[in-house]
């Protein structure tokens, strides 16, 4: 990394809140390493721009974001510019620590030109050419003479472990969630016996013994009384996971939101009409965790647990600003409080933030420090990821070229009210595009040669779709894209959308996609009884812990044993691929996904003594049907159950509910099952309650005979 040179501009306004021995310390550098203010970074994940307890009409109840908010500033119109990957945290957060814009900061993502099963299925396709950062947002801030500090959720693809002086408690993308969040059928009047936000059984937010948000807010108190008795400048970076789903609180404040008591939003849709166009469709995972099509009561049910988890980090939130209170630093500290994107949670028939609407792509954004004046609002837009730029300037930095966000010193501190943004831009993969003017949001959505268009000044809620007017406003819509292409430009979008623009204006029609996955209410699949093959047997058992088991060589079994676990990316067989038979598996089921089926190559013909099929942590939905098929073709035969020989039908209904349930296909001792290459094992539930649809939580051992 280059050395990084202090600028010698003094930012007067900033300064003039600092305390009076500060002036006097010019030509003292350790001094003027002591005078530079502290930098708290407070980061929500999901939060939607709209869910702060000082907004007028807002239920949600955020007494000390509030009281921030009378400290500072709010700056009402900040936005994320999209992603290129389908967890729009990652793109969020890669923008964040590299200061680069969206197309740029992809470029330094090792698996922005990859795509996971939550991609846009339907998308025009592009290649980003790999970079390396110059540095990362807190190696700047070290060069800067700062002590630094991280804890919580990290996400920054390619970056392992998060660069800063001291790091606490780094966590994954989001809080594991169980699989019995997706099956909850939200019926109105009827007690939800699935699936408990504050029942610790579920892990998630629990797992460890203490929700995260509690362990956050410990640790951040920590350092700040370690801070209390050092000289250094400190900058923090406190990242919530909440309220990420799984939305788990504390039983408290879950009763705090009744239900039936939250407001539908005003644009609520049972559905998209784009969503599957738009690569936010029914199988897309967030989308999974309210019924197709959507209900007012899923949409109440699922914004009682948001609510509930904000207001739960707002209290975290509150031990953090009282612990820095107590240091006797506040005065000399900017506080940041942000959110790397939003959530719809109903808006438009969405529930995830993969989509260009204000829910999910306008965030809070707070800031208070030296120079801010108190109870004020700015409503010229910019981007979340401007805090960065702004700490650098703050630091007294000079812009690294890589840095293409911009500092919001002087828009805090009054010294100008104009944006240097004239437009803000969005983007999803190749699916979706966005520019928001000062009046006007158009979004394009390629595949479908659709063009949408609002009036955000008459139009905040995003109802009226002037583009599908009587009279369509051809020449506002020309003059939109004129200005959309230009940004396009300045982003280095990899996508050209005119076709798709031009194809609109022309009447083109969307194409006809595949009928997507359905999330309904579950039939039991008619399943032929197949018994073990002839010297072999069947065995299931339940256990309590993966050690548990008594009977059954799970997880390890003897001899020479392959496994695969979806779950945990436990992959030691190069060719392991997973998909959907076409047909004989069943029908969909309630998470959307029809039963799924996962292929094991053996690298070459083995004779098989045993296959052992095991489920992990999902209680009763544990209990399945699973089939077993084999192949002895040296190259892949596919999914073509032709070609594939049925050895079994495993039914485990008759087993008790646990934690651990496994199934097992055993020769007798001496024999083989067969001679198989390819191994495909499918799992469906027992009842219509769901269960064996999403196979991820399935793991599998052959045993080969040496």
């Amino acid at each position: 990394m280059k050395h990084l040179v202090n600028t010698s501009r003094t930012i007067a306004v900033v300064f003039m809140a600092l305390s009076a021995a500060s002036t006097g310390v010019a030509a003292n550098k350790k001094s003027q390493e002591e005078s530079k203010p502290n930098i708290l970074f407070i980061f929500a994940d999901d939060q939607m721009w709209n869910s702060l307890g000082s907004i007028e009409g807002c239920p949600v109840k955020t007494p000390n974001l509030d009281r921030l908010r009378e400290q500072g500033v709010s700056f009402t119109h900040a936005y994320n510019q999209g992603s290129y990957a389908a967890a729009v945290c990652v793109a969020s957060r890669m923008m964040l620590n590299t200061g680069s814009q969206l197309w740029r900061a992809a470029s330094f993502s090792p698996n922005v030109n990859r795509r996971d099963r939550n991609s846009p299925k339907y998308t025009l396709p592009y290649t980003i050419e790999r970079r390396t950062p110059e540095a990362l947002w807190s190696e700047y801030m070290k060069e800067a003479g700062y002590e630094t500090y991280f804890t919580g959720k990290w996400h920054v693809h390619g970056f392992k472990n998060p660069p800063f002086d001291h790091v606490k408690h780094v966590r994954a993308g989001m809080p594991s969630q169980s699989k019995a969040r997706y099956t909850r059928t939200f019926t109105p009047g009827e007690p939800d016996t699935i699936w408990s936000p504050y029942d610790e059984s579920f892990g998630g937010y629990w797992k460890g013994g203490k929700h995260w948000s509690e362990v956050l807010g410990d640790d951040s108190v920590a350092f700040l009384n370690q801070a209390r008795e050092s000289d250094n400048p400190f900058f923090m970076y406190l990242a919530f996971n909440a309220p990420h789903d799984p939305r788990q609180a504390p039983k408290e404040f879950v009763d705090m939101y009744p239900a039936e008591d939250i407001e539908v939003p005003e644009n609520f849709l049972p559905e998209y009409p784009y969503n599957e166009y738009a690569g936010s469709g029914r199988t897309l995972r967030d989308e999974m965790l309210a019924p197709f099509p959507r209900t007012e009561y899923s949409v109440q049910v699922n914004r009682q647990e948001y609510y509930a988890l904000i207001s739960h980090m707002d209290v975290q939130i509150g031990r953090i600003l009282d612990a820095l209170e107590a240091t006797g630093k506040a005065d000399n500290t900017y506080i940041f409080f942000t959110a790397d994107h939003g959530l719809a949670v109903g808006d438009h028939g969405f529930i995830g933030k993969q989509n260009m609407y204000d829910s999910s792509m306008r965030v809070p954004f707070l800031m208070a420090g030296p120079g801010v004046k108190p109870d004020s609002t700015v409503n010229a837009p910019i981007y979340l990821q401007d805090v960065m730029a702004t700490s650098l300037d703050i630091a007294g930095l000079k812009k690294p070229k890589q840095v293409d966000f911009n500092s919001l010193l002087p828009l805090a501190t009054g010294q100008t009210t104009q944006s240097v943004y004239g437009d803000i831009y969005g983007a999803y993969f190749g699916s979706q595009r966005m520019i928001r003017t000062d009046r006007y949001k158009m979004i394009i959505y390629p595949v479908a040669n659709k063009v949408r268009l609002y009036d955000m000044i008459n139009d905040p809620m995003e109802m009226n779709d002037l583009a599908e007017g009587e009279e369509r406003p051809v020449e506002l819509l020309n003059a939109l894209f004129a200005r959309f292409k230009k940004l396009q430009k300045e982003m280095d979008d990899p996508i050209d959308v005119t076709e798709a623009f031009n194809n609109f204006l022309n009447n083109v029609p969307p194409p006809p996609l595949e009928e997507p996955q359905v999330r309904a209410k579950a039939e039991t699949p008619a399943y032929r009884s197949i018994p073990a093959p002839k010297g072999a047997a069947i065995d299931v058992e339940t256990a309590s812990a993966a050690s548990g088991f008594s009977k059954l060589p799970v997880p390890a079994a003897s001899g020479r044993t392959v496994t695969a676990n979806q779950k945990t990316n436990n992959d030691p067989v190069a060719s392991l691929t997973d998909g959907r038979l076409a047909e004989g598996m069943g029908p969909v089921f309630p998470n959307g996904v029809q039963n799924g089926a996962y292929k094991m190559d053996l690298g070459s013909v083995q004779s098989v003594a045993a296959i052992t099929s095991w489920s992990y942590k999902q209680g009763s939905r544990g209990r399945q049907k699973i089939t077993l098929y084999g192949s002895d073709s040296v190259t892949d035969p596919g999914w073509d159950l032709s070609r594939f020989t049925e050895l079994c039908t495993i039914d485990t209904a008759g087993s008790a509910s646990a934690d651990y349930t496994a199934a097992s296909l055993r020769a007798d001792a001496g024999k083989s099952l067969g001679k198989f290459r390819w191994i495909i094992w499918a799992a469906s539930p027992v009842t219509g309650k769901g269960g064996g649809e999403n196979t991820a939580f399935q793991e599998l051992a052959v045993e080969i005979i040496n």
